[in-house]
């Protein structure tokens, strides 16, 4: 475990984060409590330093047919931890619940990067919050599936 699997008040974020997705793989990615009625996947990335295979519990969008998340961190003014992983090896594997699969993700900038983002704001206002509390820009993460049935 490192530092930052565990706040100071001695709550072990990593083993919630696993629970969290052991649930959301036993309930065909739905969840209760305070994920109700959201759209979520869990996105599995290489570590960029550790290169060990790590899984993140993200909110799901689809913005005209294209899936996507965003590195919103809750508006923290650092990038989450599984942005740098794509960053630095894009070839991941995303998990809605209902379907698995291999995805190559890319991430957009600029006007491209604003549209999809403002998209995602109509579908979840918080987001926009998020983008209020920070001096980043929050970047979208678009996937393109690789291989059969693509």
């Amino acid at each position: 475990m490192t530092e930052e699997d565990t706040d100071h008040s001695g709550f072990d974020i990593a083993a919630s984060q696993r629970d969290i997705i052991e649930e959301f793989r036993q309930n065909d990615g739905k969840l209760g409590g305070m994920f109700e009625g959201w759209t979520l996947c869990v996105l599995s990335t290489i570590g960029a330093k550790s290169g060990r295979r790590r899984e993140s519990l993200l909110g799901y969008f689809e913005v005209d047919g294209r899936p996507l998340v965003v590195a919103s961190a809750m508006g923290s003014d650092t990038n989450p931890a599984w942005y740098h992983n794509v960053r630095n090896n894009p070839d991941v594997t995303v998990e809605t619940g209902t379907d698995t699969y291999r995805a190559i993700a890319t991430i957009p900038e600029g006007e491209e990067r604003d549209a999809l983002f403002a998209r995602v704001v109509e579908q979840a206002p918080g987001m926009g919050e998020y983008q209020a509390r920070t001096s980043r820009t929050i970047p979208v993460v678009t996937f393109t599936r690789v291989g059969a049935g693509v």
